[in-house]
């Protein structure tokens, strides 16, 4: 149950990160497949094959990306199994650079959340959120409209 609830969210993640795109276009450059870099984010890395992922299948999109055949893509990264195994960024973008998202959030956190609720995480879209936050058993008061948690 839970490799499959992980499938869809690696599915997801890829299709979050081609809708959450701004303008502009690529570079039209041809993609060559490379492991990404590692760096101190937490992430750990490794090559696609190492995680059952085809490379010439990533060579593949990202020069559909690359070269402008999915317009306004400013980055693709895919995880697998907890790996980066894919990463770039078009149109100006790198990994240091806030983007703004605007409304593909709720689409995605939606999405999420049917998810959880059929494969049982959630009970339904009207458990409260705080029963599914560890660490905070009672909201002390409101300030300003906003919760106080202990």
């Amino acid at each position: 149950m839970k490799s499959i609830f992980l499938n869809k969210i690696y599915l997801l993640s890829v299709f979050l990160l081609l809708i959450g795109c701004g303008g502009g276009s690529g570079n039209g450059a041809v993609a060559t497949y490379e492991v990404p870099e590692l760096t101190d984010d937490g992430w750990k890395v490794a090559s696609a094959s190492e995680v059952g992922i085809e490379v010439n299948e990533l060579s593949s999109l990202a020069n559909s990306l690359q070269t402008n055949q999915y317009p306004g893509t400013d980055s693709l990264l895919v995880v697998k199994d907890g790996f980066l195994v894919q990463e770039l960024y078009f149109n100006n973008f790198n990994r240091d650079k806030v983007h703004d998202l605007r409304s593909a959030t709720k689409s995605i956190t939606s999405a999420l959340v049917g998810m959880a609720i059929d494969q049982e995480y959630i009970e339904d879209v009207n458990q409260p959120a705080l029963a599914l936050i560890s660490g905070y058993s009672e909201i002390d008061n409101w300030v300003d409209g906003k919760m106080i948690l202990k």
